[in-house]
């Protein structure tokens, strides 16, 4: 009788102790789920480093809260040379699901469009062949289902498209100033409006079995057949060098089609540009 009693006891004393454990913890853990954890130090200090998140700050604890995850809708990831080794996962992007926009550069002070700039940068710096990053990016990207745009230049390196081939959800797409030497990987892609302009792109047979592509720039790369130009359905504006390989004449054959085409990376920008206007006038 004696060993029942104390047996209850201790069980009166374990159960008391557990729930002052849960009484002191509870509101601890419903405070920590208010805000994003990240799981990388490495990719939150870059993010954070690269655009205006005090507006979603909760200045008193300086984090963002969930909350304020949701209303975030783009993402700047600049400095990436110096990380992209450091950081093993991109799912903390995952904490914000209403991402539309995302920008991946290599350097906060590598000017989009200066090209003695970025020959100054790619002698400080070499390429990286195949940088483990873009596999580590690629499902992430697909994942985000309100991602329309991403736009990555300064030689944020790889050769092809490849980290793309999942997202179909993207509309536009800028992949500039970088090493591509192929468009595979954007097969069967809705995408609206594309730059690939200062890569080394040699083939652009992908290009043709895109779905929906409308203003293209092509310009300042080594594409010697543009031939593929004229099996995309719905093409308006385009942009390459037509002084290179057979670019006159299938310039001619795209313009006898209705295909604005010129040498000006700008032009099939202005184009695009015109047609969002127009949209949001009606």
């Amino acid at each position: 009788m004696k060993k029942r009693k104390t047996g209850i006891i201790w069980t009166l004393v374990l159960l008391l102790g557990v729930i002052t454990g849960i009484t002191i913890s509870l509101p601890q853990y419903e405070e920590y789920k208010k805000y994003v954890h990240f799981k990388d130090e490495n990719l939150q200090e870059i993010m954070q480093a690269s655009s205006d998140w005090s507006q979603y700050f909760d200045l008193r604890s300086g984090k963002v809260s969930v909350k304020q995850a949701k209303q975030i809708t783009e993402i700047y990831i600049k400095g990436l040379y110096a990380r992209w080794e450091n950081i093993p996962s991109y799912e903390d992007l995952l904490n914000f699901p209403n991402t539309e926009y995302i920008e991946l550069g290599i350097a906060p002070a590598y000017e989009s469009g200066d090209s003695a700039a970025r020959e100054m940068y790619l002698k400080q710096w070499p390429i990286v062949e195949e940088p483990l990053y873009v596999e580590k990016l690629k499902p992430v990207l697909a994942e985000l289902e309100k991602l329309r745009w991403v736009r990555i230049y300064s030689d944020v390196v790889f050769e092809d498209l490849e980290i793309f081939s999942q997202c179909n959800q993207i509309q536009d797409l800028d992949v500039y100033q970088n090493q591509l030497k192929n468009l595979n990987g954007i097969e069967n892609l809705k995408i609206r409006f594309a730059d690939f302009s200062e890569n080394e792109i040699t083939d652009i047979t992908a290009v043709a079995e895109t779905r929906g592509i409308r203003f293209l720039v092509l310009t300042d790369n080594e594409i010697e057949d543009f031939s593929p130009l004229l099996e995309v359905s719905g093409l308006e504006a385009v942009a390459f060098d037509t002084d290179m390989g057979n670019g006159k004449e299938i310039a001619d054959k795209l313009t006898e089609k209705g295909c604005v085409v010129t040498d000006d990376k700008w032009g099939p920008y202005e184009a695009y540009w015109d047609m969002l206007d127009e949209a949001e006038e009606r």
